[in-house]
């Protein structure tokens, strides 16, 4: 009983210790926890911040509303790779990030950016920005 008491203990060490990273982003950089950064769309950071989550193979908020300078944390909490790649209003592709991975974006004009997850296809949302 004792024996089988430390190997799930040190299991759960072993899984503690896995995963876990983090990244920084400034300015018109966007990054993933688990990919290099990438450029976006240009503009600076003003401090405005917004997060839409990815869970249940769906954008949530599918339709987020910002003003001009705000980044946009993408986050992933389903257990498959997703990415986030605009289809208009704008020029961003993020690379494939998992479970924990983030990327960001800052939208830096207004108007309306859809964008999907090319992966997941039926995985559709917008960012509508006003200046």
């Amino acid at each position: 009983m004792r024996l089988l008491s430390l190997a799930t203990v040190a299991a759960a060490l072993l899984v503690a210790g896995c995963g876990g990273s983090s990244s920084n982003s400034t300015g018109s950089t966007s990054s993933s926890s688990n990919q290099p950064a990438a450029q976006t769309q240009s503009g600076g950071s003003t401090g405005k911040a917004t997060t839409v989550t990815i869970k249940g193979f769906a954008f949530t908020p599918a339709t987020v509303h910002v003003t001009a300078g705000t980044k946009i944390t993408f986050v992933n909490e389903d257990s498959v790779d997703h990415d986030v790649t605009a289809k208009s209003g704008a020029s961003f592709k993020s690379p494939l990030f998992g479970k924990g991975g983030h990327y960001v974006v800052t939208a830096d004009k207004a108007g309306t950016i859809d964008y999907v997850c090319t992966v997941h296809p039926f995985m559709k949302a917008q960012i509508v920005v006003t200046g």
